[in-house]
C-alpha cells in the first residue's frame, strides 16, 4: 500500500514527465543563480543573515529534503541535492559571521556553480518532459 502511494506521488510530481514540475525546478534554479550572483558581488564578504532569512533557509532545506524522499528520478535528485547543499552552505555562512572572507567568497562561488548546475539539469528535465520522454528511477 505504501509503495503504491509513493509511486502515485512520484508520478504526479515527476519532472521528467511533467513539464510544470520541470519548469518550477528551472525557475527556482534561476532564482538561486540571481541570489548567488548578487551575494558573490556584494561588497562585504562576511555578514550575519537576519533570523527570517535563516528560518527560510531552514524551511526550504526541509521541503527539499521531503521532495528528495518523494521523487526517485536521478536528475530530480541531483537538482534537489544541489539546492539542499546550496542552502546548507548559505545557512552556514549566515550563522557564522566570523568565517574568513576567503572562505565566504569561495562558498559563494561554489553556491553559484551549484545553482548553475541545478539550472542545467532542470533545463534537461524540461526538455525531456516536453519531448515526452520517461524518467529514470533511482530507487525501487
Amino acid at each position: 500500500m505504501e509503495a503504491n502511494r509513493h509511486l502515485d506521488s512520484h508520478l504526479r510530481l515527476c519532472g521528467a514527465s511533467n513539464w510544470k514540475t520541470s519548469l518550477v525546478f528551472l525557475l527556482f534554479s534561476a532564482q538561486w543563480i540571481v541570489v548567488a550572483w548578487r551575494q558573490l558581488g556584494s561588497a562585504s564578504p562576511t555578514h550575519r543573515a537576519p533570523v527570517t532569512s535563516l528560518a527560510l533557509y531552514g524551511g526550504a532545506a526541509i521541503v527539499l529534503g521531503w521532495l528528495m524522499t518523494e521523487l526517485t528520478c536521478l536528475r530530480e535528485r541531483v537538482v534537489l541535492a544541489l539546492g539542499l547543499s546550496r542552502f546548507g552552505m548559505d545557512l552556514l555562512t549566515g550563522v557564522v559571521p566570523s568565517l574568513p572572507g576567503s572562505v565566504v567568497l569561495g562558498a559563494r562561488a561554489l553556491s553559484l556553480a551549484m545553482s548553475l548546475g541545478a539550472a542545467l539539469v532542470s533545463l534537461a528535465l524540461l526538455c525531456s518532459a516536453l519531448r515526452g520522454r520517461r524518467h529514470t528511477r533511482v530507487g525501487p
